[in-house]
């Protein structure tokens, strides 16, 4: 049973990337059904990412996916994350600073 008021917090801190990197979390059953190739065209992907570009990435809300819409990030930034169960957020916060971005997430059935 999951319980939903559960958060969970990380930081990813980046030390090198060759062209286009990816952080937030993914959907098990979808990425493995997709043979784990990121079909990043259309919703239903699996994945809720924000990407070294100022990209974000929705696996369920189209005007969030492969938008131009967050913070870019490089080497030797901070990324925390906050995946929030009961609201069904996922949060980024660039180096603690004031850069912030929220993505709704829908749960699996």
């Amino acid at each position: 049973m999951t319980n939903i008021d559960y958060k969970t917090r990380w930081g990813i801190k980046v030390k090198k990337f060759v062209g286009w990197a990816g952080v937030g979390i993914c959907l098990k059953n979808s990425i493995k059904a997709a043979n784990y190739h990121f079909n990043y065209t259309n919703i239903g992907h699996g994945s809720y990412l924000i990407s070294t570009n100022g990209y974000s990435w929705s696996h369920s809300v189209k005007d969030f996916n492969s938008a131009f819409k967050t913070f870019q990030f490089t080497v030797n930034d901070t990324v925390y994350i906050e995946y929030d169960a009961k609201d069904g957020k996922l949060r980024f916060r660039k180096n603690m600073g004031p850069e912030k971005f929220e993505l709704d997430i829908t749960p699996p059935p």
